[in-house]
């Protein structure tokens, strides 16, 4: 299928995404997906690649890096919650444990 602009192909990548995958992790994709796709459709205008389509291997790409900004997200606002916290180790890497009130927080959940 020819595509009038990078954005066009896009729209179809996404289209394939299942509806009830949350929109935030949509966007993310988004947000992944439309640089590599304009650097491929500008590379496939000016003679540089054969197509503009995005390899299986870049979809990968595309999919685990989403997938990793999803989860800093939702790290980040367990955090700004309060129910975990986020502690940095030695080596420079973050690791998280659930805080008093994340533990006080599941005991109640728990409960109902």
């Amino acid at each position: 299928m020819n595509h009038s602009s990078y954005k066009e192909y896009v729209d179809q990548v996404i289209s394939v995404v299942p509806e009830e995958m949350d929109q935030e992790f949509i966007d993310l994709l988004k947000e992944e997906i439309n640089p590599l796709a304009e650097k491929f459709w500008t590379e496939h205008l000016i003679g540089e690649r054969d197509t503009y389509q995005l390899s299986d291997d870049d979809i990968e790409l595309v999919w685990k890096n989403a997938t990793i900004k999803m989860i800093e997200n939702t790290l980040a606002k367990l955090s700004d919650f309060g129910l975990i916290d986020a502690l940095v180790n030695k080596g420079g890497e973050i690791a998280y444990k659930i805080s008093e009130d994340g533990e006080d927080y599941v005991k109640n959940v728990l409960k109902e």
